[in-house]
């Protein structure tokens, strides 16, 4: 009976020690917390369980505002060829990893591209930021000319549509800039190096701008100052 007794205790106290380590584990994850709230959480000190929501939430932080990396990517005026330079990521986000684009390219052999040699159009479905953002499949991608590339919608499924852009060095993976919020008179431009390879994503942050643009994408420095915008 004794013995009985003994086993029974242990077997209460073991359960007591799980239950306890489970509520402490629990207690350790914060509830009910914003988006803003996880984003500014200590990524490196939080709970393994909410490493991947924290990340998530600076995520839509981070692409909800336009910002650029080392001054890669700036604001053009399509009327008249101004620019607007963006603010840093580093300043935005400080002690925040930029994220890497899942979409990077291997490639053994680029071809040498002259500056002066870039200037196309391609069709783009833009979808809803964020089923169709930062993630999307970029839906251009050249070499760079050494020189700057310009990225602009030159038609656009509505009046008045508004658009986000996105440059990643395809090379190495690395988001250069994020422009967020493009209107019909405005563009984009990519400062570029010779032998890499570049490409643009977008998309849009209402339904009813999703949808097909024609995007053109440009090194040619005459152009700026006669660029047609979308309605």
């Amino acid at each position: 009976m004794k013995k009985i007794r003994k086993i029974l205790s242990s077997l209460l106290a073991m359960s007591m020690m799980f239950t306890v380590l489970a509520v402490s584990a629990s207690a350790a994850v914060p509830t009910a917390m914003s988006a803003e709230q996880l984003a500014y959480m200590d990524l490196d000190s939080a709970p393994y369980v909410l490493q991947q929501d924290i990340l998530d939430a600076r995520a839509e932080i981070i692409f909800e505002q336009s910002w650029t990396v080392d001054g890669a990517v700036s604001i053009i005026n399509l009327d008249d060829g101004t620019e607007e330079t963006l603010p840093e990521f580093s300043e935005l986000f400080p002690g925040w990893d930029i994220p890497v684009h899942p979409y990077k390219m291997e490639i053994d052999y680029i071809p040498a591209i002259q500056a002066g040699s870039l200037d196309y159009g391609v069709n783009a479905i833009l979808g809803v930021y964020p089923d169709n953002g930062y993630d999307s499949e970029p839906f251009t991608t050249f070499v760079g000319t050494g020189s700057w590339v310009g990225a602009y919608a030159w038609s656009s499924p509505v009046d008045g549509a508004h658009y986000n852009l996105g440059f990643t060095n395809t090379s190495t993976g690395q988001n250069l800039g994020w422009i967020y919020n493009l209107s019909g008179t405005q563009g984009a431009k990519v400062n570029t190096q010779t032998n890499m390879m570049y490409s643009v994503r977008g998309s849009v942050n209402r339904d009813e701008y999703a949808g097909g643009y024609y995007m053109i994408i440009t090194d040619n420095s005459d152009v700026i100052g006669d660029f047609r915008p979308i309605p």
